[in-house]
């Protein structure tokens, strides 16, 4: 039913849906409408991609992906508790 759109999110998406730099599907009508308007977030096309530096997931390398995973999980695992209290307080505050 629903076309879906790939896109490359430049800030924090609301509801948590994804984090500034994840490449994310959502609706076209909500990408379209809210989110590309807005400027939360640019289609994944190979030039979006290189205008910001990024390589696409769907198409990397081993080794991009290796180094990739290994730059994510440099996190601190509290910074990453911190982030996941954020975002049950995001949701909790929002259901008020």
């Amino acid at each position: 039913w629903g076309h879906t759109v790939r896109l490359i999110a430049l800030e924090d998406l609301p509801h948590g849906k994804a984090y500034k730099g994840d490449v994310v599907k959502v609706k076209a009508g909500y990408a379209r409408n809210y989110l590309i308007p807005e400027k939360m977030a640019l289609y994944a096309t190979p030039q979006n991609f290189e205008r910001l530096g990024m390589v696409d997931p769907d198409f990397e390398t081993e080794d991009q992906r290796v180094t990739r995973m290994q730059r994510e999980s440099s996190m601190s695992a509290r910074e990453d508790k911190f982030l996941k209290e954020a975002d049950l307080l995001k949701k909790y505050l929002k259901d008020k």
